[in-house]
């Protein structure tokens, strides 16, 4: 089992904040970026390696769904729907875009691209750490120094694998350790939509 190790908050790259600001623009307009700025209190623009706190990546991420949706979301609701859109924001970065344009949409190959999460882990992140092992059939994914809401994660891998094209799938979370998160991928064949699970 991994254990908190770090002395230092967790921070992402700005870059990658910088992306759920595009997609709000994208989808809203100037207008919903002003209000996202007027609600966050600070700038929401951020030098492209600046390191910004993870609470603040959330706090923008979650702020910028509110503004996207019509139906206001709370609590683990809220938190899991975060993930989904922080997946797909960042499948139009750059490094998100190579990435789910390397290989061919099968199960394999997206085994393949979760082992290498510890690698892509340390390009996006700093100050924590990302481990991913088999269990049976399953992928057990686990994050160490995780300052994200335990479903924020589990709303990531759920929407990865939906736009991998995979059916019948389901993501489990749970805290193993204060700040350690375990996810559980079933990579299921059954027809259907995609089911997450919370413990």
């Amino acid at each position: 089992m991994i254990t908190r190790q770090y002395h230092q908050p967790a921070t992402i790259k700005g870059l990658f904040v910088n992306s759920h600001v595009t997609a709000l623009r994208k989808k809203m307009g100037d207008e919903a970026v002003d209000e996202l700025k007027r609600l966050f209190g600070r700038p929401v623009r951020f030098e492209a390696f600046a390191a910004v706190p993870i609470h603040d990546e959330v706090h923008i991420l979650e702020l910028a769904l509110d503004l996207m949706n019509d139906r206001a979301l709370a609590g683990s609701e809220r938190a899991e729907a975060a993930g989904a859109l922080h997946f797909t924001n960042f499948a139009q970065t750059p490094l998100g875009g190579a990435l789910m344009r390397s290989l061919p949409h099968t199960p394999g190959s997206l085994r393949i691209l979760l082992h290498n999460a510890p690698s892509i882990a340390r390009i996006v992140f700093a100050h924590t750490e990302f481990r991913c092992e088999d269990y049976n059939k399953d992928i057990i994914i686990t994050i160490n120094n995780c300052d994200y809401p335990l479903e924020h994660f589990q709303g990531f891998f759920g929407e990865w694998m939906s736009y991998w094209g995979l059916t019948g799938a389901t993501v489990s979370a749970k805290v193993v350790d204060p700040g350690v998160h375990e996810y559980q991928l079933s990579f299921g064949a059954l027809r259907g939509g995609l089911s997450r699970h919370a413990d």
